[in-house]
């Protein structure tokens, strides 16, 4: 680790800029949290990352490298230009092409708002496309770059946000093939119980993982874990933390999915805890803001993640989350074998595999993915008719229409 810390960080040359560790309150969670500032890619590539990076965990090591992890997933998909795209509409390219009537992502109403910035995708849309790889046909296939890359190019004919979900960083090729594969998961789980009001059942005895047990040892706050395994039958579980601090009373959110019971109930009350150090940061940083008519202020990340604890009025918004039924906590170990088509794309530079690190972003276009804009959501999603069959026995808010309140995710 030390190794690769002293290759990547430095002032002027370093692909991280600065890293350096958080400060922590007698009120927070038993967590070590660092942040890191990547360099400018404008530099050498056709757009600047995503500079700000975050990680945290249990022990300074375990937090150290979640963040320059982090780091290194935004340094590798944020550095392409131009000759890595081939612009062109879908029956022009030579060669399979993903499935383009298989993408649907906002609905007819959202499409017919007036400066709608997205348009539905057609034959004959001119798009910037990459390839990638149809990982369970081991074949390569073209598919819309602004899946895979982040920043993604620019142009008039935009079909979706950039998502960066499925970006990660590992020492093997599967191993982060999986870690993306398990993030997409997570994010069509809680996109779906946010978008449709899905009560989910409540884990009790989560101290029983000796990890969480460290973690919320000092922590006098409200503790909430529930399940959200959904169809892909990979344990996924949420985590929604509650307790006052200096800059008031603190809701962060976290969640994760893993193959290991264990490690993605560790990780999403993790990601919780440290989504309270951030939201505290931002708070003292920005300080307070007006969320807007139907909330069209909330439009990033940042302000989903600090929304209801800087509008506590609408903290009621949150009661479904904790009105499941209560179960307790059982460890288990699956087989990954998801159901939808995966494509993979390798991202790693040179200078990331030198150190033995591959970074790889995953696509599952069945599963519906997430994003910081409220007044955007992908309502023309196939996913979404399906809820009652994703999450079996549960009762969900919203049968007809969609919530509309702002979700928690950071």
């Amino acid at each position: 680790m030390n190794n690769i810390e002293s290759k990547l960080v430095g002032r002027r040359c370093g692909i991280v800029q600065s890293l350096g560790k958080a400060k922590t309150d007698f009120d927070d969670p038993a967590i070590h949290a660092y942040g890191a500032s990547l360099c400018d890619t404008s530099a050498f590539s056709a757009t600047k990352a995503t500079q700000k990076c975050g990680g945290g965990g249990i022990e300074d090591e375990e937090a150290k490298y979640c963040c320059l992890g982090e780091a290194i997933e935004r340094y590798c998909a944020g550095v392409w230009n131009e000759d890595d795209i081939t612009w062109a509409r879908a029956d022009e390219l030579r060669g399979e092409v993903f499935p383009i009537q298989d993408l649907v992502l906002f609905s007819k109403k959202q499409y017919r708002k007036y400066h709608f910035p997205y348009v539905p995708i057609s034959q004959r849309t001119t798009l910037p496309w990459i390839k990638a790889q149809h990982y369970h046909r081991a074949s390569e296939v073209w598919v819309p770059a602004c899946f895979f890359l982040l920043p993604s190019p620019q142009h008039d004919q935009q079909i979706s946000p950039p998502i960066s979900t499925g970006l990660a960083c590992h020492t093997s090729f599967e191993e982060a093939y999986v870690r993306g594969l398990c993030e997409c998961i997570e994010r069509d789980a809680v996109s779906l119980m946010w978008l449709r009001g899905v009560i989910p059942p409540q884990m009790v005895n989560i101290k029983n993982e000796k990890r969480v047990a460290k973690l919320l040892e000092d922590f006098h706050g409200e503790v909430t874990v529930g399940d959200l395994s959904s169809d892909q039958k990979v344990p996924t579980y949420f985590c929604l933390l509650e307790g006052n601090s200096p800059c008031g009373n603190i809701i962060s959110f976290g969640a994760a999915c893993h193959k290991n019971s264990d490690d993605a109930l560790y990780k999403a009350v993790r990601e919780a805890a440290l989504g309270r150090i951030y939201v505290k940061r931002l708070i003292k940083s920005r300080g307070t803001w007006e969320a807007g008519y139907k909330f069209h202020n909330v439009n990033t990340f940042d302000r989903h993640a600090s929304f209801y604890s800087l509008h506590p009025k609408y903290y009621k918004r949150l009661a479904f989350l904790k009105a499941g039924k209560k179960i307790p906590y059982t460890s288990y170990q699956v087989e990954m074998n998801i159901k939808f088509p995966a494509y993979v794309r390798d991202l790693t530079t040179p200078e990331i595999r030198e150190l033995g690190l591959y970074v790889v972003k995953t696509w599952v276009p069945k599963l519906l993915p997430l994003h910081g804009h409220h007044l955007l959501p992908f309502l023309g999603h196939p996913r979404l008719d399906c809820t009652s069959q994703v999450f079996a026995n549960s009762k969900f808010l919203y049968k007809k229409g969609y919530n509309p309140w702002p979700h928690p995710m950071p």
